[in-house]
């Protein structure tokens, strides 16, 4: 990982906070405007707010516009545009032993407010390829974060659950970012719709 692409990582990694919830979590920017995180992490939480990279970065107020329960994403919109926006991989699914990896924020009141980054591999896409098992080392505070292919850095899932049991410690989840692509394409849009207008403008 070098430190280029590292740095983009953290400048649209979000840290999730929300007065009420039961946790916090990770986030990421798919839009200038909107990040995506999981529906629990927020779930019953009031005072939305979200922060970019490390350190001393400003808190932004953010509010619930879109979501499932059930296959527990949402959307976020925030007050002022991200500082980066995640690339997603919308058309290809991951296959059985790419190499994956993961940002987050795991238990930060314990492991500190840096952004922590692990590795590992997919071993099985299950649920009729809706969810993405992968053997990324996990925690609380990575749920919502991204899940990213080592070979173009693209998005390709969403960090959702790990399954507490001694005999599947290794088995941790991503919703597959192809399966929530229709959800998706509207945030899409409204990025393809800023880049035609720059584009314009240069005629």
């Amino acid at each position: 990982m070098n430190a280029k692409l590292y740095f983009a990582g953290l400048q649209l990694l979000a840290a999730i906070s929300s007065v009420g919830a039961a946790l916090t979590g990770t986030g990421f920017a798919i839009a200038p405007r909107y990040v995506m995180t999981a529906y629990h992490v927020i779930d019953g939480g009031r005072n939305l707010s979200v922060r970019f990279g490390e350190g001393e970065q400003p808190w932004i107020n953010a509010e619930y516009v879109d979501g499932n329960v059930e296959d527990d994403w949402c959307i976020l919109k925030i007050d002022r545009d991200a500082p980066c926006v995640a690339r997603l991989n919308l058309e290809r699914l991951p296959t059985q032993g790419d190499d994956v990896y993961t940002y987050g924020y795991p238990i930060p009141s314990v492991m500190g407010a840096e952004v922590k980054f692990n590795r590992g591999n997919v071993s099985a896409l299950v649920e009729n390829k809706r969810l993405i098992q992968h053997s990324v080392p996990t925690t609380n505070g990575n749920s919502g974060g991204p899940l990213c292919s080592y070979d173009d850095h693209k998005v390709v899932g969403l960090h959702v659950m790990g399954l507490k049991v001694e005999l599947a410690q290794n088995a941790k989840y991503a919703v597959s970012l192809c399966y929530l692509k229709s959800s998706l394409m509207y945030y899409m849009m409204f990025l393809f719709k800023i880049a035609l207008l720059v584009c314009l403008m240069f005629l």
